[in-house]
C-alpha cells in the first residue's frame, strides 16, 4: 500500500514515454560552415541570396536532403530550387548568415558611436552619430522581412 503512489507515478511516466519510444525522429540537418576547413570542403551556394557555405561531402551526400535533390541537379552548387528539403535547409543557412551579419554590423555601429561620443559628450560629432543611428543595412531589412513573413 505504501508503494502504490510510487508505482502509479512510475506507470504514468512510462505511459507518457511510450509514443517517443516507437516513433522515429528526423535526422539532424547536415553540418555546414561559412568558411572552408579540412572537414567542410565542398562549397555550395544558397538559391535565394547566393550565400556560400561549405559541407562535408561524405556526410552531406548520405543525408536525406541530398537524396531529395533530383539526380541531374546534385552537382549544381545552387540546387535549392530543385528540392524543397534543400531549399528549407538553405533558408536556415541564410537566416543564420543574416543574423550574424546584422549582429556584426550593429556592434560595429555601436562601437563607432561610442568613439564619436567623446568624453561625456564633450567633443562629440553629433552629425556623424545621427547618420550612424539612421543607417540601414539591407541584410538586416531582409532578416526583418523573413521574420514577418514566417509569423
Amino acid at each position: 500500500m505504501q508503494l502504490a503512489p510510487l508505482l502509479i507515478l512510475f506507470l504514468l511516466s512510462m505511459i507518457q514515454a511510450l509514443p517517443s519510444l516507437f516513433s522515429t525522429s528526423a535526422p539532424p540537418d547536415p553540418g555546414f560552415a561559412f568558411r572552408p576547413s579540412r572537414y567542410f570542403t565542398d562549397m555550395r551556394r544558397t538559391s535565394q541570396l547566393n550565400v556560400p557555405y561549405y559541407v562535408n561531402p561524405a556526410e552531406f551526400n548520405k543525408h536525406s536532403i541530398y537524396q531529395s535533390i533530383p539526380v541531374g541537379q546534385r552537382t549544381n552548387v545552387k540546387a535549392g530550387t530543385a528540392s524543397p528539403a534543400l531549399f528549407q535547409f538553405e533558408n536556415g543557412i541564410e537566416n543564420t548568415h543574416l543574423v550574424h551579419f546584422c549582429q556584426a554590423k550593429n556592434e560595429e555601429r555601436r562601437r563607432k558611436i561610442d568613439e564619436l561620443s567623446g568624453f561625456f559628450g564633450i567633443g562629440a560629432d553629433w552629425e556623424q552619430i545621427r547618420k550612424l543611428q539612421t543607417m540601414q543595412f539591407e541584410e538586416c531589412d531582409e532578416l526583418d522581412r523573413r521574420k514577418k513573413a514566417s509569423s
